[in-house]
């Protein structure tokens, strides 16, 4: 959320107001990852926890988002 901040601020002149698009940003991260949260909570209750091959593919799938956003 700070790297959004930044790029506002980059992007816009000092005189133009943000809060409402920071505000935006803010809650739609939250409820993004409060989703996920619950859908990770609800597969690990119903089967017992994660299988090596959903591990796996988590990993991979975070590397190829990292590697995509040039990190």
């Amino acid at each position: 959320m700070g790297e959004n901040a930044i790029a506002v601020a980059e992007q816009f002149p000092r005189s133009i107001s943000t809060p409402r698009g920071e505000a935006l940003h803010a809650t739609s991260a939250t409820v993004v990852t409060g989703f996920a949260a619950v859908a990770a909570a609800a597969y690990t209750l119903s089967t017992g926890g994660y299988s090596l091959t959903a591990v796996a593919f988590l990993v991979v799938g975070s590397l190829v988002i990292l590697v995509g956003l040039g990190r």
